[in-house]
């Protein structure tokens, strides 16, 4: 897929994210400790003539880039906004953000307005033209700092494992078969019936331990194993819980894995490719800005492989672009 012709996202998939609980969720899982040592130096070269400073993040979640934000002696006290398209992602920000609910597509800034402009991995959601329009918010000697998915790198592949993971979850039809079984179960079905659905079960159950069995590490395995595990507690106890309630979890299970997976795809196909990289670099250079700092993330605990995690730039409007 050609970097300006992305998959639009769903604002629904990130709310559900959100605002769900499930292990996807988990903090741990979304650790990258390179990070924290790429922030810290770039931000370490950012200089301010301004006291009163206003830093934008982009598809912010719950304020990715605050915390470093706070390290920086001139942008700890800086108006921090935090712009993303899910509410519930808002309403966990932790730092005193403004929250802005909208999207990357149409910014609620006026040109050349906003002293630090900031993503971690999210403006590249919006392609390659909103990004070029986004950083015409900039002031004047003020700056842009982005971190962005890098197509065929690291994050990419987990994406794809996961996805891999989560699809081949569902395809056994485990949630299928146990939901057919409760219900004969809770509606006191013919026995003949609840056997026929019992033996159905057993089969999936096979099934799906040999696919969990078989599934790489992460994210995609640890949601599949959770949910499996939730079911089975019904299956083995199906007295024990509300068929309202358990029908109710059902479907927001469901939906949760079917959101998980439209959130994996549309993080690889918005990853950048590095020919799309440079055309960014090239236009914010066009548009006045001085680029001081460039280029591709690696993995510190892979130093072996030194795989690719993320792209990253840094760019100043130079007062000089104002004509």
């Amino acid at each position: 897929m050609a970097d300006k012709k992305r998959q639009s996202t769903d604002p629904d998939d990130w709310e559900r994210f959100w605002a769900g609980s499930v292990a996807t969720q988990d903090p741990a899982a979304i650790q990258l400790p390179a990070l924290d040592s790429l922030w810290a130096t770039l931000l370490a070269g950012l200089s301010f003539e301004e006291s009163n400073l206003i830093a934008v993040e982009l598809a912010s979640g719950s304020g990715s880039v605050s915390k470093y934000l706070m390290k920086h002696p001139l942008l700890e006290s800086a108006t921090k906004v935090a712009l993303d398209a899910s509410l519930s992602a808002l309403t966990q920000t932790q730092f005193d953000e403004c929250p802005v609910a909208g999207n990357l597509d149409r910014l609620p800034f006026a040109d050349r307005s906003i002293q630090l402009l900031t993503s971690q991995f999210g403006v590249e959601y919006a392609g390659l033209a909103s990004i070029e329009s986004a950083i015409e918010c900039v002031a004047p000697n003020g700056y842009f700092v982005f971190v962005m998915h890098i197509k065929d790198g690291a994050i990419s592949a987990e994406c794809g494992s996961n996805l891999v993971a989560i699809e081949s979850f569902v395809e056994t039809g485990f949630i299928d078969a146990a939901k057919t079984l409760l219900d004969s179960l809770w509606g006191n079905a013919p026995e003949v019936e609840q056997l026929d659905n019992i033996n159905r079960f057993k089969r999936a159950v096979r099934a799906t331990e040999a696919t969990l069995l078989q599934l790489p590490d992460g994210q995609g395995r640890d949601t599949s194993l959770q949910t499996y595990n939730a079911i089975a507690d019904m299956v083995e106890e199906p007295r024990s819980f509300d068929p309202d309630v358990a029908g109710t979890w059902f479907l927001e299970a469901e939906s949760e894995l079917l959101s998980y997976c439209s959130r994996m795809r549309q993080m690889r196909s918005v990853a950048l490719s590095r020919q799309g990289f440079s055309s960014l670099v090239d236009k914010a250079i066009a548009r006045g800005f001085h680029i001081s700092e460039q280029g591709v993330l690696k993995n510190e605990r892979q130093p072996e492989q030194k795989a690719a995690l993320a792209f990253y730039v840094v760019g100043q409007r130079r007062e000089m672009a104002l004509q």
